[in-house]
């Protein structure tokens, strides 16, 4: 399986505001869904009924590099 790296921080400041653009559900106007359980380790707000947001993802890749350096 291939990985992206997606570096938010850098999107945000080649391209601020695509990173919301991306998140959005243009059919419900909210953000789209995690829909699916394997992301439900990283806590609160990681349900698949969840909305992905910024913050989430931040937390996330934090949650990711801390458990690698354990």
């Amino acid at each position: 399986m291939h990985t992206i790296d997606l570096n938010e921080k850098m999107l945000e400041e080649l391209y601020p505001g695509a990173l919301d653009i991306l998140l959005e559900d243009h059919s419900s106007n909210r953000n789209i869904l995690w829909c699916t359980n394997n992301y439900k380790k990283y806590g609160v707000g990681f349900g698949p009924k969840e909305q992905i947001k910024k913050e989430l993802i931040k937390k996330m890749k934090i949650n990711h590099v801390n458990n690698k350096n354990v």
